[in-house]
C-alpha cells in the first residue's frame, strides 16, 4: 500500500516536471510497424470520450484541442487511405497529447478541485440548458486559469478559486430554482393575466407566498430532499389558483372568488357523502361473510393501521433529520462568511471543502529551516483561534507544507515540526480538545505554486488549517 501511494506521488512529481520542461509538445510514442491504424483509433476514440466525461477538454484544454486535432486528422488520412505508418504516426500524436492533457488535468484537480466539484454541480443541475451563455461565459474563465496551470502558472488559479467557485454555485442554484419553479410561475402569471388579482385575491396572495416561502428554503437548502416536496405544494396552488380565477369569471355578476371556493368545497363534500355511502353499501355487502372472514378482514385492518403508523413516525424522523440537516447547513454557511471576514487577503485565504472549512494562512513565516514561532504570528493565530471556538467542538488538522529545498527527510521533518508548533501553541490557548487536534507534515508533497522561483517556494511554504465541526453539535 505504501509502495503504491510514494509510486503515484513520484509519477505525479514526474509528470510536473514533464509539464514544465516540454509545455505543449510531449514526446511522441510511436506505435510497432504492425499496429492497425483503425484498431488504434477505436481505442483513442474511448479514451478521448472517458477524458471528456472527466472534464479534462475544460482543465487542458491546450493538450485536449491539440489531441482532438490530431486524431481528427488521422481519422481523414484513414478515410483517404494514405500510408499506414503516417497515419499511425499521427495517432501517436493524439494519444501522447492526450496523456499530456490526462497529466495536465491532475495538476488543475490539486489546484481549483472545489472549482471543478462546484462545475460538476452546475451540470447536474441543468445550468447548460437554462443559463447557456452564463455557464459558458465561465467556462471561458475557467480555461484561461487551466491554461495558465498548463504552463506551470498557478498564480491566476491561486486569484480566481474562490470567484469561479461561487459562480458556478450560483448558476447552480439558479437552475435549481428555474427546474422547481418554472411551472408554478408560470401558472401564477397565467392566472393574473386572466384577472387572478380581481377575481381572486386571496387565491393569489396564498400563491405567491408559498412561492416566496419556496424560493427562500431552496436558497438556504438546494440540496435538501424537501426540495422537490415545498415545489410541488407550489405548483399545487398555483393550480388551485387559476381554477378558481376561472370559475369567479364564469358569470361576474353572480360568481365571485368566495363562491368559487364555496362551490368547490361542497364538490369535495359531496365527493366525500359518496365515498361514505360506497363504504355502509360495502359493509353491508359483507354482514353476510362468516366471523373467520371478518377476523381477518380486522387482522389485515390492524397491520395497514400499524404500518401507516410506522411510516409516518418514520416520516417525521427524516423530516427532522432534514430540517436539522438544513439549519445546520445554514449555521455553518454564516460562520464561514464570519470566517471569511476575520482575515484580510494578505493573512489568509479562507474556502469550504466538503463538510470542513480550510484556513490557508498566507503571513505565518517561520525561520529559515526552523519550526519556532514567531511574535509576528500570534495576532495571526489569535483569529484562526476565534474562528476554530466560533464552530464549537471540532476536530483540527494542522497541515505543514515546505518548498523543494533541501530533500525530502529535512522537509518531511521540518513540516511535521511546524505543524506539531501550532498545534501545542492551540492546546496551550485551549482552543478545543486537544485529542481533536491533529498535525500531518506534507513536506512538499502538495505544492499550490512553483518550486523554480522564489516566490512560488514561498507560496509553498504555508500552513492549511483543516476544521471539521463535530457531527453531534448543530454543524
Amino acid at each position: 500500500m505504501i509502495q503504491t501511494s510514494f509510486a503515484k506521488l513520484f509519477t505525479l512529481m514526474i509528470t510536473l516536471l514533464g509539464l514544465a520542461a516540454c509545455g505543449h509538445s510531449p514526446t511522441i510514442q510511436e506505435y510497432s510497424v504492425g499496429a492497425s491504424p483503425s484498431e488504434e483509433i477505436q481505442k483513442l476514440d474511448v479514451a478521448m470520450t472517458s477524458a471528456y466525461r472527466d472534464q479534462v477538454d475544460m482543465l487542458a484544454p491546450n493538450s485536449f484541442e491539440n489531441a482532438k486535432v490530431s486524431l481528427t486528422e488521422a481519422k481523414s488520412q484513414l478515410d483517404k487511405q494514405k500510408d499506414p505508418a503516417k497515419t499511425l504516426h499521427t495517432i501517436a500524436t493524439a494519444n501522447s497529447y492526450l496523456k499530456q492533457a490526462i497529466a495536465a488535468s491532475q495538476v488543475a484537480h490539486a489546484n481549483i478541485e472545489e472549482v471543478i466539484s462546484a462545475r460538476k454541480q452546475a451540470i447536474a443541475a441543468g445550468a447548460t440548458k437554462h443559463f447557456d451563455k452564463e455557464f459558458m461565459a465561465t467556462d471561458r474563465q475557467l480555461r484561461e486559469v487551466t491554461s495558465d496551470l498548463e504552463k506551470n502558472e498557478v498564480a491566476s488559479a491561486e486569484k480566481n478559486r474562490t470567484r469561479l467557485q461561487n459562480e458556478y454555485l450560483n448558476l447552480e442554484l439558479l437552475s435549481i430554482k428555474t427546474e422547481s419553479l418554472h411551472s408554478a410561475g408560470e401558472t401564477i402569471e397565467q392566472a393574473k393575466t386572466e384577472g387572478a388579482k380581481s377575481l381572486a385575491p386571496r387565491s393569489l396572495a396564498i400563491a405567491e407566498k408559498k412561492y416566496r416561502d419556496t424560493d427562500a428554503f431552496i436558497t438556504a437548502n438546494r440540496h435538501d430532499a424537501q426540495v422537490n416536496v415545498r415545489s410541488e405544494e407550489s405548483k399545487a396552488l398555483a393550480v388551485h389558483l387559476l381554477k378558481i380565477t376561472r370559475a369567479s369569471k364564469l358569470d361576474k355578476k353572480t360568481s365571485s372568488e368566495e363562491l368559487a371556493l364555496r362551490n368547490e368545497n361542497d364538490q369535495n363534500l359531496a365527493s366525500e357523502k359518496d365515498a361514505e355511502l360506497q363504504a355502509k353499501e360495502t359493509v353491508l355487502k359483507n354482514q353476510g361473510e362468516e366471523l373467520t372472514t371478518k377476523d381477518m378482514q380486522l387482522a389485515k385492518s390492524e397491520n395497514v393501521l400499524q404500518n401507516k403508523n410506522a411510516e409516518l413516525t418514520g416520516a417525521a424522523l427524516a423530516l427532522n433529520e432534514s430540517n436539522n440537516k438544513a439549519d445546520a447547513e445554514k449555521e455553518f454557511n454564516q460562520k464561514y462568511e464570519t470566517a471569511r471576514s476575520e482575515f484580510s487577503e494578505q493573512e489568509a485565504e479562507v474556502y469550504k471543502q466538503g463538510d470542513a472549512l480550510v484556513i490557508r494562512l498566507k503571513a505565518l513565516e517561520f525561520p529559515n529551516s526552523k519550526a519556532n514561532l514567531k511574535a509576528a504570528n500570534f495576532s495571526l493565530l489569535a483569529k484562526v483561534e476565534k474562528v476554530i471556538k466560533s464552530f464549537g467542538p471540532s476536530s483540527v488538522v494542522i497541515e505543514g507544507h515546505t518548498d523543494s529545498v533541501g530533500g525530502k527527510v529535512v522537509n518531511e521533518k521540518l513540516s511535521v515540526q511546524r505543524a506539531q508548533a501550532i498545534r501545542e501553541y492551540f492546546i496551550a490557548n485551549s482552543v478545543t480538545d486537544s485529542g481533536k487536534i491533529s498535525a500531518i507534515g506534507y513536506d512538499y508533497q502538495k505544492p499550490i505554486a512553483s518550486n523554480k522561483t522564489p516566490s512560488g517556494r514561498a507560496q509553498n511554504r504555508r500552513v492549511d488549517i483543516r476544521i471539521l465541526p463535530d457531527k453531534t453539535t448543530s454543524l
